[in-house]
């Protein structure tokens, strides 16, 4: 019986395995450096071959890392191209999975252009960029993909490149289409088509290959083309070129770009209101999905079918299209272990979401509908909260630990000569993408579980006779507010679009109308968002979950014109309904009470005075000592906080919208501090390491303190969610900067009514109302919000 070419040469590449290890051990035996380096460079070129990267590149590393201390710098040069060559498969590997590990890819691509540009490999550093630009493109960068696309554009011309200048014009047209510069997008398709019709008509001098890929030049700007007409509304000529999509790929018997053209010609039909054609079309884009197996184009192609079923008016059948849809996405997103890659996929399909619950409730299906809102909002976060704490340090790879140390000592000595060094940001980013490979990489990842959103039932049963837990979903067209109590629930439609909100949430956040205690922007909001509600508020505490700007708004500061909200209600907010089954209901004693920093000593930054004082009083209240000045470090929060009851830190705070994870409190630092935990800068990423396994209220006395950078998904990245993950149930931070004298002020009377024995909430609420007297704009005590439990303080068990 005659083996397959394919099976023989499988063999043959682990018969070279075997060899090549042989050789190893003989080498090592014999401390043949120069041996070792070559089959440790041949075992990682066997495993390319077998498409085996991670393999690969730990072969092709190690021999690297060798070879650099040897004369024959050959070989180093070698292993640099082969190294890069195999981060480079790995990405594409990763990225044109079924189920794209996008960030993963990133981090792959990234370190091949770094040994691209090391060895200055000008062909590979010109493939890496342009998958970079194709995965940033992705995550709806544009900005950035247009730059790598630009810079492959620049290396395939000083190449002269022919073939990858098409494809790369083509490639640029497609971010100036999302960013709706349809001229730009026009000119970069049609020098695309150019480029690969003259090619085309060159074709007897091209290899198979290369045509194959000319084809594919010519369909990806038809293809940009026809999006472009169709999103200016002009149906006929986009039509037109999806029809010549269609021609080239039955040509080329290429599955997918016909599946494509068929799906985009389905959308033309249905805008044009060809409801039967429409259907035809997507059906038989769908047939082919279904052939090439492929789960996320399959879900793009029930929603098309959802679509076409809700314009007919047959809203239950589209209602199953949009489930299927969202099933299979779903499935998705539960094979995606790290929370980063799962949220930036939950990203791409939160529309259809959005579709899904405005069909539900306008068939008064209210129950199923509030389900789908829940699995729209903050799933990750929600999977954090529900998997055991994880070390991704513990078991990682050495050499992979070294450079995020490396980093840090880097990072570190930056801020302290030059803060305002341009490098520094770049370092930053650089950080964040390595804590996402270590997470990528680390044994512990395979052990994380996707959870399921809580029932009504479920939330039912955590919620007290006193409280209503109002949750609110913005749309596009409407808002929608579910309203639960331990025995109810209802649904309420606002005449309320995302647009109007934002507008007028932005307008409050200028501070502009200072002199008028009840300003226009939050009365309009109570109208709208209050208003329709308040025969339905019949409890004394009001749980708010917010959504999309929702969560920039300081709900006690809405106003009847006569009234503050905080007046009649207590309030609290949750990330969501569901993360009531995962807020700690503890009192863990504690060997310390209360950990106070107050008014640390930091370079740059000017002092806080009044936080000084109030840190002082509170600490008399609790008959201990406030940490202040260059006492107020940052390694003291590492080593006390875990046994405090209440973590007050009053401090200068920032929040950086372009790089969240790296938003910080100012802390005092450890003298010559070589990491991250005695640097003074308490950042984001930091605080997901805290163990706060006593600490059952988190009080952040400083600036902005609870923003954070807010995606489609509702995945808030900021100090807030932060501090909730290492354990706390109640953070208590703030939306803008606030007075530090008026701020002073609201501390030393929560605390007072806390240590009374008030619950956390209501101590919150009787400080503000207090505050008006001697403060009575909302600027200066409604900035101060509590998220998640509001019961009783740990305080009250001692009295």
């Amino acid at each position: 019986m005659t083996q397959s070419p394919q099976l023989d040469r499988n063999d043959q590449l682990q018969n070279l395995l075997e060899f090549w290890q042989e050789k190893l051990e003989t080498s090592q035996e014999n401390s043949d450096r120069q041996g070792e380096t070559i089959a440790l460079g041949n075992l990682g070129l066997v495993y390319l071959e077998l498409e085996e990267y991670a393999l690969a590149i730990e072969k092709l590393d190690q021999c690297r890392v060798i070879a650099r201390g040897l004369p024959d710098r050959q070989i180093e040069q070698q292993a640099i191209l082969a190294l890069a060559n195999s981060y480079y498969y790995q990405g594409h590997q990763q990225y044109f999975q079924q189920i794209p590990q996008v960030l993963a890819a990133l981090q792959s691509w990234k370190r091949s252009l770094t040994f691209y540009r090391e060895i200055n490999y000008r062909q590979g550093e010109m493939q890496v960029l342009q998958a970079l630009g194709i995965a940033y493109d992705g995550f709806y960068d544009r900005h950035k993909a247009i730059e790598y696309f630009q810079n492959s554009l620049a290396i395939a011309e000083e190449l002269s490149d022919r073939p990858m200048q098409g494809r790369l014009l083509g490639d640029l047209s497609v971010p100036y289409l999302a960013l709706e510069n349809y001229d730009k997008a026009i000119e970069y398709a049609d020098r695309s088509l150019a480029v690969a019709r003259e090619l085309k008509a060159n074709s007897n001098e091209l290899p198979a290959t290369v045509l194959m890929e000319v084809a594919r030049t010519e369909w990806l700007a038809l293809s940009n083309l026809g999006n472009a007409y169709f999103l200016q509304k002009n149906y006929d000529r986009a039509a037109e070129y999806y029809e010549q999509m269609l021609a080239i790929a039955l040509e080329s018997q290429d599955s997918f770009g016909e599946m494509q053209a068929l799906h985009n010609l389905g959308a033309v039909y249905l805008d044009r209101e060809e409801y039967d054609k429409s259907a035809d079309k997507f059906q038989q884009a769908l047939a082919l999905v279904n052939e090439l197996n492929d789960p996320q184009q399959q879900a793009i192609g029930l929603v098309a079918l959802g679509r076409v079923a809700k314009q007919r008016g047959n809203i239950s059948e589209a209602i199953k299209y949009y489930q299927d849809s969202i099933k299979i996405t779903e499935s998705i997103r539960g094979i995606l272990k790290v929370s980063e890659n799962a949220a930036s996929f939950a990203n791409l399909w939160i529309s259809d979401y959005e579709e899904l619950i405005n069909l539900l409730v306008s068939e008064n299906y209210f129950q199923e509908a509030f389900n789908y809102v829940e699995r729209a909002r903050s799933r990750s976060f929600l999977d954090q909260l529900a998997n055991a704490r994880i070390d991704f340090r513990a078991g990682a790879d050495a050499e992979l630990i070294k450079r995020g140390e490396a980093l840090e000592r880097e990072i570190i000595r930056l801020r302290r000569e030059d803060p305002f060094n341009e490098q520094l940001q770049a370092l930053e980013q650089e950080y964040q993408d390595w804590l996402t490979e270590l997470k990528i990489h680390s044994p512990e990842t395979v052990a994380l579980k996707s959870v399921d959103v809580a029932s009504i039932a479920e939330i039912q049963e955590r919620l007290d006779t006193d409280t209503t837990l109002a949750e609110y979903f913005v749309a596009d067209e409407r808002t929608l507010v579910f309203l639960l109590t331990k025995d109810s629930f209802k649904t309420v439609a606002l005449d309320v679009r995302r647009e109007k909100l934002s507008k007028e949430i932005h307008l409050f956040q200028d501070h502009s109308e200072r002199d008028n205690l009840y300003p226009d922007t939050l009365q309009n909001l109570y109208d709208w968002l209050i208003a329709p509600l308040k025969s339905d508020f019949k409890t004394p505490k009001l749980s708010i979950v917010p959504h999309s700007i929702l969560h920039y708004l300081p709900f006690a500061a809405l106003t009847d014109g006569d009234r503050y909200l905080i007046e009649d209600y207590t309030l609290l907010n949750l990330p969501s309904a569901s993360t009531l089954r995962f807020l700690p209901d503890k009192i863990i004693s504690g060997t310390e009470t209360i950990l106070i920093l107050g008014d640390p000593s930091v370079e740059n930054q000017p002092s806080l005075p009044f936080s000084r004082e109030s840190a002082n009083e509170i600490a008399d209240l609790f008959n201990t000592k406030a940490l202040v000045g260059k006492e107020a470090t940052e390694s003291a929060v590492w080593s006390k906080a875990t046994n405090a009851k209440i973590l007050h830190i009053a401090a200068h705070g920032k929040f950086y919208s372009n790089n969240p994870l790296f938003s910080t409190i100012h802390l005092a630092p450890d003298e010559q501090a070589e990491d991250f935990q005695k640097d003074g800068q308490l950042e984001v990423h930091e605080v997901y390491n805290l163990k706060l396994i006593a600490t059952n209220l988190v009080v952040l006395s400083a600036c902005e303190t609870t923003l954070g950078k807010l995606s489609q998904g509702d995945e808030v990245v900021g100090l807030n969610r932060a501090f909730i993950y290492a354990g706390t149930p109640t953070l208590i931070a703030s939306l803008w900067q606030v007075d530090e004298r008026a701020t002073a002020l609201l501390m030393r009377r929560f605390y007072t009514r806390l240590k009374a024995g008030m619950g956390k909430a209501e101590a919150l609420r009787q400080a503000q109302m207090e505050m008006r007297t001697d403060y009575p704009h909302p600027d200066f005590w409604a900035a101060f919000v509590l998220t998640g439990d509001g019961g009783e303080s740990s305080q009250q068990e001692s009295g």
